[in-house]
């Protein structure tokens, strides 16, 4: 659990982050400079949750293929994105909407590609056989 709790605690403030500013009341937050200044919020957002995700399952999945991560890290953070879209409804003031969940895939999506691109360019660890782990 300690393992978990340190691969993921990035993740995990992330989400409660933007639990509490989804909290929000509607009233409570300013008006936008420009129109869709939110969606821009949305993805940087969800972008870095994004991020936090790779972190902690890039630590934990290293034997998984990248591409594979990288998707599973987009889904987590939609599925987040749409559980959070679900409690804004009952936030007053507040609305939930498909461009803002829209807007949550392009930056996890956004962030997992520079993740995957970056990924590819490490060089590559050998890996220890066996025989050579015994130290003898």
């Amino acid at each position: 659990m300690r393992r978990l709790l340190a691969d993921f605690w990035p993740a995990m403030l992330m989400m409660a982050l933007i639990f509490c500013l989804s909290s929000l009341p509607g009233r409570s937050l300013p008006e936008p400079a420009w129109d869709n200044l939110d969606k821009l919020v949305h993805a940087l957002v969800y972008g870095v949750l994004a991020a936090a995700f790779l972190h902690g399952l890039g630590r934990r999945q290293s034997s998984r293929k990248p591409p594979a991560t990288a998707l599973l890290a987009v889904c987590l953070t939609l599925l987040y994105g749409a559980s959070d879209e679900l409690h804004q409804f009952f936030v007053p003031g507040r609305s939930t909407s498909l461009a803002d969940l829209a807007a949550d895939g392009v930056g996890a999506m956004l962030a997992a590609v520079a993740w995957y691109v970056l990924d590819k360019k490490k060089p590559a660890v050998p890996k220890r056989e066996a025989a050579g782990c015994e130290g003898g």
